[in-house]
């Protein structure tokens, strides 16, 4: 699958999922964070690490990435051409 398809792909599930219903006349206008841009890691309870980037100018969307089965490593993006795309579009990663 091709980079750009990726994120078409990314960005209609981010529409599908964060627009609920909404349009642009009754959108509530974007919140900045109440933390800092950069990245930040963690670890939960269970034990799984996990990985955030929040970008200078977020959008107020959240994009979760759900990487399935496999590698045991925090990702919050397929690839690193796709999290540059989307930090430089606005959107935090998760």
């Amino acid at each position: 699958m091709r980079w750009g398809t990726r994120l078409t792909a990314m960005a209609g599930a981010v529409a599908l999922l964060g627009g609920g219903g909404m349009t642009a006349a009754n959108a509530a206008p974007p919140v900045q964070p109440d933390v800092p841009p950069g990245e930040y890691r963690g670890d939960l309870a269970s034990g799984a690490d996990w990985l955030a980037h929040v970008p200078q100018e977020w959008n107020g969307t959240v994009v979760l990435f759900a990487h399935g089965f496999g590698q045991l490593a925090a990702q919050d993006a397929p690839d690193e051409p796709t999290r540059q795309e989307l930090l430089e579009q606005g959107y935090a990663l998760v």
